[in-house]
């Protein structure tokens, strides 16, 4: 068995409207609030969730790719990474997104790309509450529907192409014109 912690980031304080957000902070989330912290806030869109690590290059090199999808389909899903390193790497895992200029205005819950890191002692439970045949491994992605139904799951490094596939395929198709 290993051990992993995931990260919420979030900004911890609004500044007023005229200032840009200066402070952000990664916040815990777990199997007991995964579906509150992540899916409730966007419901009614697609969700793409992807489980990295700071120390996981497959997972750093998605992080591009996962960002321009979150800005071209701003509208329709939402991107939020979900850290798997322990709890006390949150800074580090902050300073990697930062690194890859993940676009902190939009970090905070409901905004088009989020980030979190796994609070729980035990992962277990929190696999297991994310795809019972999940054995842990990075990176992984969840593609859930506007529903909240998880639609595809995607372990190991992907391009932008595979993630665009999966986000169309879980979009609702177009009302028929008469």
């Amino acid at each position: 068995m290993f051990s992993f912690a995931l990260t919420l980031l979030v900004t911890t304080a609004q500044p007023p409207a005229t200032a840009a957000p200066t402070t952000s902070t990664l916040a815990p989330v777990s199997d007991k609030d995964y579906a509150a912290l992540i899916l409730g806030p966007r419901a009614g869109k697609v969700v793409v969730v992807n489980f990295w690590a700071s120390y996981c290059l497959p997972c750093i090199e998605e992080i591009p790719a996962l960002q321009e999808l979150a800005r071209e389909y701003a509208a329709r899903a939402d991107v939020v990474f979900v850290s798997t390193d322990p709890p006390t790497q949150g800074a580090h895992a902050l300073s990697v997104l930062k690194r890859h200029k993940v676009e902190f205005p939009a970090l905070r819950p409901g905004g088009p790309v989020a980030s979190f890191i796994v609070s729980n002692e035990d992962p277990d439970p929190f696999i297991k509450m994310i795809d019972l045949e999940w054995q842990g491994e990075m990176p992984y992605t969840v593609i859930y529907n506007g529903k909240g139904a998880a639609v595809q799951k995607l372990p190991g490094g992907h391009g932008k192409a595979e993630f665009q596939a999966a986000i169309d395929k879980a979009l609702p198709l177009p009302a028929k014109k008469p």
